[in-house]
């Protein structure tokens, strides 16, 4: 029994001390890995312990000037350029070291910046961008605007147009050629107010002379309080919203009006020639001549808000502006257009010729004819002052109120 208990011992020995042998007998050898290994400053890397031979202890150099105990710590690269990454490991047996060169690759993020040319104004507002942005490593490759009114870009200096108010913050976002990115928005948004349009009408002075009154309507819109200037041409001026003026000389003027709004927006407007004192001109036209019973057209060249008043001299009256009358009788009629511009009065007055309707008639002072050629006197008979045209009837024509005709071949 001895013998065996004594057997039994000496076998749990022997697989001890073998066990033993085989952990002493490990070699023990450093190695890491990493990742990311390339990126854009910060770069954030994640080591991992893979050393064989059971290590016990690590000692990190990161190449960065940070140094680690920790199995599988991280790092931090905030500068562009390359890092050799050094680990110790250890246990009772010993130590190995593994160095890794040009390991971790961090590439410099690109800088965003931009410029503009206007800080603020009055929609519609043109702003021209600058790109000034630095690429850190390699090229900038890319730019996206967002010009804070909903709207982006793509360009490298782009132009963008406000067109409705707005505290817009601009923003630029860069890409480099190895995929790093940087935003820069502006600290100061661009200040866009409404805007202003001047507008104006003014009554019709007509055709009075001088002096004249004009009254002007201010038609212009924009966010208030506005003030106003105008220019009315004969170097006077006014700052009311809604002037009277009184033109004190004939003549032809240009008058303009200048609008500004509290924020500082203007906008202007210019009528070249728009207020006529004195001299408009009236006039019509109208045919020469007409027949009896025959509708005649008179066209006036007044402008539609002003009253006329036509005079056709068989009686007739007529407060069409552009009437269409039949004469009943022949004669000649001195027809006059009266001009009412607003108490002033212009009458022009032009003659017509009324003729009665003519019936057609001639006749030949020969119908038979024994040999050729054949010569004929034809006479119309219809009145004169006419204007005849002739068919012979062999194909030959003519005008005139007498012509003469020779026919050359039988017929009839």
């Amino acid at each position: 029994m001895n013998a065996l208990v004594y057997n039994h011992r000496r076998s749990l020995l022997l697989i001890l001390f073998c066990c033993l042998s085989a952990v002493a007998g490990a070699q023990l050898k450093a190695g890491f890995n990493a990742t990311p290994r390339t990126g854009c400053s910060p770069l954030v890397v994640y080591f991992t312990d893979n050393s064989t031979g059971n290590p016990t202890k690590w000692k990190w150099d990161l190449g960065n000037g940070v140094t680690s105990v920790l199995r599988n710590p991280s790092a931090t690269y905030f500068n562009p350029g390359t890092y050799a990454v050094k680990l110790i490991a250890s246990n009772a047996s010993g130590t190995d070291t593994v160095l890794k060169t040009e390991f971790i690759t961090v590439y410099a993020s690109p800088k965003a910046g931009f410029t503009q040319d206007k800080t603020g104004g009055c929609f519609p507002l043109n702003v021209q961008f600058t790109d000034n942005s630095t690429a850190g490593s390699g090229t900038i490759v890319s730019w996206q605007w967002d010009f804070g009114d909903g709207t982006v870009s793509t360009e490298k200096n782009p132009s963008h147009v406000y067109t409705a108010a707005a505290n817009a913050m601009v923003t630029l976002r860069v890409t480099n050629s190895f995929g790093c990115v940087t935003s820069y928005t502006s600290p100061q948004p661009i200040v866009v107010s409404n805007g202003v349009k001047a507008g104006f009408t003014h009554s019709d002075p007509g055709n009075c002379p001088a002096p004249a009154t004009v009254s002007f309507t201010n038609t212009s819109t924009g966010a208030g309080p506005l003030t106003y200037r105008w220019d009315f041409g004969d170097s006077t001026s006014s700052t009311a919203a809604n002037p009277t003026h009184t033109y004190a000389t004939n003549g032809v003027y240009t008058v303009s009006l200048k609008v500004t709004s509290a924020q500082g927006c203007v906008d202007s407007i210019r009528k070249v020639e728009t207020i006529k004192i004195g001299t408009r001109k009236t006039e019509f036209t109208a045919p020469a001549a007409g027949c009896v019973a025959e509708p005649v057209s008179f066209t006036s060249n007044a402008p539609a808000a002003v009253n006329v008043q036509w005079i056709f001299g068989d009686g007739t009256t007529s407060s069409d502006r552009n009437p269409i009358k039949p004469f009943t009788k022949a004669g000649t009629y001195k027809v006059q257009l009266v001009a009412d511009y607003g108490g002033c009065r212009d009458t022009i007055q032009k003659q017509i010729f009324i003729t009665a309707k003519p019936v057609a008639g001639f006749t030949a002072n020969r119908e038979n004819f024994c040999s050729l050629p054949a010569m004929v006197q034809f006479k119309g008979t219809a009145g004169t002052n006419l204007s005849y045209q002739w068919t012979f009837g062999d194909g030959a024509t003519a005008t005139g109120a007498a012509p003469v005709h020779t026919y050359t071949s039988e017929g009839r």
